[in-house]
């Protein structure tokens, strides 16, 4: 199933992430088909197969990790903060974006069509994990490299990036 994976991501990563291929309808097939089976093995698995791997991989993996499953949340953030902490910006942010997600919900006000970005924890962020999850993979060093990241992007996901680290910095928020 690993090999199965590998193969995907790295047939669409010799195109770019910007293939409309990906981006219409083989993200979903990918994510659907090959990632959802992956078990704790797989991801262990696959934790020590990707240093490696092209930069393109490492976003198209990015993109289909899902932060939904307990068991696996730990080795998915793992690779994750990997990758904003020792990647390169383009990578970097492809995984923070994943991560953020879990705590961001972003889009436009459908009256004023302003951007917002509001706290909305979801997937493995939104169970009793984490706090703990918070504590262990988003510390100074993570934070300081988000902050670098939203500096290098536009306001619409500099302002979700100063949410999600808002949400995470609030003791008692969790």
């Amino acid at each position: 199933m690993v090999d199965t994976l590998f193969l995907a991501l790295n047939t669409y990563g010799k195109e770019g992430i910007e293939s409309m291929d990906w981006a219409e309808w083989a993200a979903n097939d990918v994510a659907q088909n090959i990632v959802s089976p992956l078990n704790l093995a797989h991801w262990i698995e696959i934790k020590s197969r990707i240093s490696g791997q092209s930069d393109n991989f490492k976003s198209l993996l990015s993109s289909v990790i899902a932060l939904e499953d307990d068991a696996l949340g730990d080795v998915q953030l793992t690779i994750l903060r990997d990758f904003v902490l020792h990647e390169n910006m383009d990578v970097a942010f492809e995984a923070l974006q994943k991560i953020t997600f879990g705590f961001v919900t972003s889009g436009n006000d459908y009256e004023t069509n302003a951007h917002f970005h509001k706290k909305e924890l979801k997937g493995i962020f939104s169970r009793t994990e984490a706090r703990r999850l918070i504590q262990i993979y988003f510390d100074d060093a993570f934070k300081d490299r988000a902050q670098e990241i939203a500096n290098d992007c536009s306001d619409f996901f500099k302002d979700g990036i100063h949410t999600f680290l808002k949400i995470i910095s609030d003791k008692d928020a969790f």
